[in-house]
């Protein structure tokens, strides 16, 4: 772990995270797998922006969880925000590579946390602002 913070790497990663939820949220359409493809794209983007604000860089093969794992120790998400990001993880890395799961499970999955999902990604926005001046 690197602890020389990149602001500039920071600035640019919270704003393609912001524009991508934006764009998604926007869009008035697409299926769940694509939402929830997009959404967690978003909170990758808005994890990296703020480890890269404290100087934290992680690489490897569970970096994702790690840095999932670390918004929960920065008292950033609650424990019910972290199960529900987790299992986001999860249905994400089936669809994109494993497609077990079906359309329906998905879409239950998306229609029951659409609004704790948005809320996850607000929350990442709003600790990105105050950490990148």
């Amino acid at each position: 772990m690197n602890r020389t913070p990149d602001l500039a790497k920071a600035r640019s990663l919270s704003k393609n995270a912001l524009d991508s939820f934006l764009s998604t949220r926007d869009s008035g359409s697409g299926s769940a797998r694509f939402l929830i493809k997009n959404y967690y794209s978003c909170v990758i983007e808005y994890c990296q922006a703020i480890l890269a604000a404290e100087g934290i860089v992680l690489h490897g093969r569970d970096h994702h969880k790690e840095m999932i794992d670390m918004l929960g120790e920065m008292g950033i998400l609650d424990q019910y925000l972290m199960s529900v990001l987790d299992n986001l993880r999860r249905i994400r890395n089936d669809i994109q590579y494993y497609g077990t799961k079906s359309d329906l499970d998905i879409q239950a999955f998306y229609d029951l946390n659409k609004g704790n999902i948005q809320a996850i990604i607000l929350r990442l926005q709003e600790r990105s602002q105050t950490l990148i001046p």
